[in-house]
């Protein structure tokens, strides 16, 4: 599991599993804690995979508020880092196109 803080007032969990390119390798949750609190879960199915770097397509599964998480299908990349991190980048423009880095956790 791995998580990523930084997010405006939240955190993002990833769940990362094997799969050939084709298959969802990659399940999200995105919490967003204010005035509302707000989860947005999503799958990540792999389009394409090196040794150091994976791109995916997100699209959304679940919204606890209808309407509040982005939909459709975005690409994401994650990059193994020298030091173990994860490098993050998606590009998604409705949600700012977010990027972070992702430490293991469990």
């Amino acid at each position: 599991m791995t998580t990523q803080k930084g997010v405006p007032s939240g955190s993002t969990t990833l769940v990362i599993g094997r799969a050939a390119v084709g298959q969802d390798a990659v399940t999200s949750r995105n919490e967003l804690t204010g005035l509302l609190s707000i989860t947005c879960e999503g799958a990540w199915t792999l389009t394409t995979a090196e040794p150091r770097k994976l791109v995916l397509a997100s699209r959304l599964v679940r919204s606890s508020l209808p309407g509040a998480c982005t939909g459709g299908s975005y690409a994401e990349t994650l990059a193994l880092q020298e030091d173990g991190t994860i490098r993050f980048t998606s590009a998604d423009p409705s949600a700012g196109n977010p990027s972070g880095t992702l430490r293991r956790t469990g």
